[in-house]
């Protein structure tokens, strides 16, 4: 609501109309405790560099295997000026072939004797981008680093250089460079003594070293007592903070944020939350960038970190996408302040005591035009009044407002008088005035194409691929599974036989895998032709729904894993805890020929085979459905021919998922959603301890089955279908396991069916509560 006149914005006329008279404006002013605020030319802050994002193949690989059209749509959003978020940075992870969050990232360079190569996706993103817009800035940090690498300051010298070296040769030169481990080990002699003098005598001298990539400003300190150190740095950033320090601010260089928190999907509370924190670091820390990590979501929801991002593209098969609001909220800021604005100090400041309300102007020195972005996250509306002083344009201001059922939505146009002017921001809001003209909310022409799930049956014999490639829907979890040649025909080669130097724990001690496929596959056999070779093991695994890397442990799910020596396990990876069902040896077994390796799941029915013949059988319903993976041992071991079928013949092995957002599942009764961890689907699951709430929905099919949490607060609940109850569930477990299947029926007829869950208030057998959760129904 404009507080002054404002022209309407129609679709065939402007009209302006008088609100308010200016007298009782100002009476509504005290009214509401107005915030007054002078945009002054004169107080010239620290210059805008820019928001961006953390990139790497564990978030953004499977972008590489949508259809063209949806992944240049969803370039266009991320990069296109005036289009969409408008991200104008990216920070490459120099890749070790490591796991460091969500994915292993291919190294540039795995020997020292190795020409280095510009593996992986995050080469290919960065010349993209910079197709879309050839005013990216780009920079790069390390978490991992090859054995090789690290064995010297000579090889990690070297290490470094190429991969400058390579980014040069892309046509994407660096910017900036995080000169040691992200969040980790800080080398001052490496940084000052030898980084630097090696970067300046290889022509790179203009490349900005900035420290040191952790969670505070130590760093600061440090240059304080160190001239030499700090000439060797062009700038000093820090993690997940807002807050500025003395030393860092008093330094005289500039001041990052070059990780920092990115709203969970669609959750209107945290994007919020990252508004504020946008505003807040420029005014309490008079830090000048900003990269989400990451802000692309293109994570499997069987992967760590899943479900944070901006846009979220993780079933590439369907072309199926989805751009959450917190893009159109970080719009607000990147259409409306540019790269090498100057702030105005004087106008970036907080609104109100209770740490919700925040403004942040900025103006551009050579046109005068300024902008103002204003988040609101309290519960009440409150008046701006601002005047526009000497050196700033004197047009009218356009508003653009952000609300939970609505983004970037043009509110007015309002007509400063002798450079006043005033607006409104409404409760849990984000507004952005400027003097900018033909600012506009991009979009795609037609719709997003619907998900759905991979079919069946699924196969992949890997031709038609470039040898050092990388297969599609293939997310590589440890190690690097990648196309090779042998005679005339292609296969899936694990190459990383020496394991590299991990950022945290020791991931690949367990040996390398890489996840492919639907979560909703339910009723189907994983298979793979397999050359073993001495020393080593493949194994196959379906129904994978927790991948937790940071164990060490397999993949997910059921799997069956086969050794050089002959000797096969059936076993499940629920997160961590592991289970072997059955193992055997076979006889006279040969590991230089092809083996065909087969888990299949039918109901709680696993089954294991090798080249056909049934080893055994086990009973279990620990998941319900989820994804298939291969892995090995830090070997050249190769696959071929990976295929996945219904079971009993049938080509469709998936079932329908509905998460518990509210909109297939309906609950009644005092439920909360718990929202936060990547374990749950979707980020969050729905909770009740009251007697009597309900949980339904109803479905088409033969079978249903429910997920959710066991924990030592879990709590009783029945299961009814058509009216009948058909079963009891206790939620008790001593540790905590999400996305466990909480129960499953099937052989109904093939017809409509009402599901109803009734929370009985009955505490688990042994349990300390009587807590029910509830993350997903599915049927089939």
């Amino acid at each position: 609501m404009v507080v002054n006149q404002f022209v309407k914005i129609g679709m065939k006329m402007k009209k302006r109309i008088a609100l308010f008279t200016c007298m009782f404006a100002t009476a509504i002013c005290g009214i509401l405790n107005a915030a007054i605020i002078n945009l002054d030319a004169g107080q010239a802050g620290r210059v805008f560099e820019g928001i961006g994002l953390v990139n790497s193949s564990g978030t953004s690989k499977l972008l590489m295997d949508y259809p063209q059209e949806q992944r240049e749509q969803i370039l266009d959003l991320l990069f296109k000026p005036g289009y969409g978020a408008a991200l104008t940075i990216i920070k490459n992870e120099i890749g070790s072939d490591s796991n460091t969050s969500s994915g292993t990232e291919p190294s540039h360079m795995r020997a020292a004797d190795e020409t280095p190569s510009a593996r992986g996706v995050n080469f290919w993103m960065c010349r993209e981008a910079k197709k879309i817009n050839d005013k990216m800035k780009f920079g790069a940090g390390r978490w991992g680093m090859p054995a090789w690498a690290a064995s010297s300051m000579e090889a990690k010298q070297k290490y470094y250089l190429a991969y400058v070296e390579t980014m040069k040769n892309n046509n994407t030169p660096l910017d900036f460079l995080a000169p040691d481990e992200n969040e980790g080990a800080f080398d001052r002699d490496w940084v000052a003594g030898v980084l630097r003098p090696a970067l300046d005598e290889a022509g790179y001298r203009g490349l900005s070293l900035v420290a040191k990539d952790g969670p505070d400003w130590n760093i600061a300190y440090e240059l304080e007592k160190d001239p030499e150190l700090k000439s060797a740095v062009a700038g000093m950033n820090c993690h997940y903070r807002t807050d500025g320090d003395p030393a860092a601010l008093e330094s005289g260089l500039p001041l990052y944020n070059d990780e920092a928190d990115t709203p969970m999907r669609g959750a209107y509370a945290g994007m919020m939350s990252a508004a504020m924190n946008i505003a807040r670091q420029y005014i309490d820390g008079r830090m000048t960038r900003l990269l989400y990590q990451p802000a692309l979501d293109c994570v499997y929801d069987s992967i760590k970190y899943n479900g944070k991002g901006i846009i979220t593209a993780n079933t590439p098969w369907s072309g199926h996408y989805e751009v959450h609001p917190s893009l159109w909220m970080t719009a607000h800021y990147t259409r409306f302040i540019k790269p090498g604005w100057v702030f105005m100090d004087n106008a970036c400041g907080a609104a109100g005591v209770d740490d919700d309300e925040y403004y942040l102007s900025a103006r551009d020195t050579d046109t005068g035009d300024y902008s103002i972005v204003i988040v609101n996250n309290s519960d009440n509306a409150r008046i701006y009044a601002f005047k526009a002083g000497k050196g700033l344009s004197k047009a009218p201001v356009h508003a653009y407002r952000t609300r939970q059922n609505e983004q970037f939505v043009k509110r007015a146009v309002i007509k400063p008088e002798a450079g006043e002017f005033r607006i409104m921001a409404a409760p849990r809001s984000i507004y952005s005035i400027t003097t900018l003209t033909g600012v506009k909310k991009g979009g795609i022409a037609g719709k997003i194409p619907a998900d759905r799930p991979l079919p069946l049956p699924y196969s992949e014999p890997f031709t038609g691929y470039a040898d050092g490639s990388q297969p599609r829907y293939f997310h590589d979890q440890a190690g690097a599974f990648e196309i090779a040649s042998g005679g005339d025909f292609k296969f899936l080669k694990q190459v990383i036989t020496t394991p590299p130097v991990e950022w945290r724990g020791d991931n690949i001690k367990r040996g390398p895998y890489t996840v492919f496929g639907d979560m909703r596959w339910r009723g189907c056999g994983v298979s793979a032709d397999v050359l073993i070779g001495d020393d080593s093991y493949a194994l196959i695994s379906g129904r994978g729904v927790l991948h937790n890397r940071d164990s060490g442990a397999p993949p997910s799910g059921y799997q069956l894993e086969l050794t050089s020596s002959g000797v096969w396990t059936l076993r499940k990876n629920n997160f961590g805890a592991i289970t072997d069902f059955a193992s055997a040896t076979l006889n006279a077994f040969d590991p230089d020929k092809w083996h065909n390796i087969m888990v299949s799941m039918e109901g709680s029915t696993i089954t294991a085979y090798v080249d056909g013949a049934l080893l055994t059988q086990a009973n279990d319903s620990t998941f319900a459905c989820g994804q298939a993976a291969i892995g090995c041992s830090c070997t050249g071991v190769i696959f071929d021919n990976i295929t996945v079928r219904g079971v009993s013949g049938a080509d469709n092995g998936a079932c329908t998922m509905a998460d518990d957002d509210g909109k297939t599942m309906k609950f009644t009764g005092s439920w909360e959603r718990e929202e936060g961890t990547w374990m749950d689907m979707g980020r969050g699951a729905s909770k009740s301890a009251n007697a009597g709430d309900t949980m339904e929905f109803a479905f088409s099919g033969t079978g249903f089955f429910i997920t959710g949490r066991l924990f030592d607060y879990g709590g009783k609940a029945d299961v009814y279908v058509d009216g009948v109850k058909r079963k009891s569930i206790d939620t008790y477990d001593p540790g905590k396991v999400h996305r466990a299947q909480l129960c499953a029926v099937d052989g109904l007829k093939n017809t409509g069916h009402k599901v109803k869950l009734l929370v009985t208030g009955e505490n688990g057998a042994g349990s300390k509560g009587s807590i029910v959760y509830i993350d997903t129904a599915g049927w089939f």
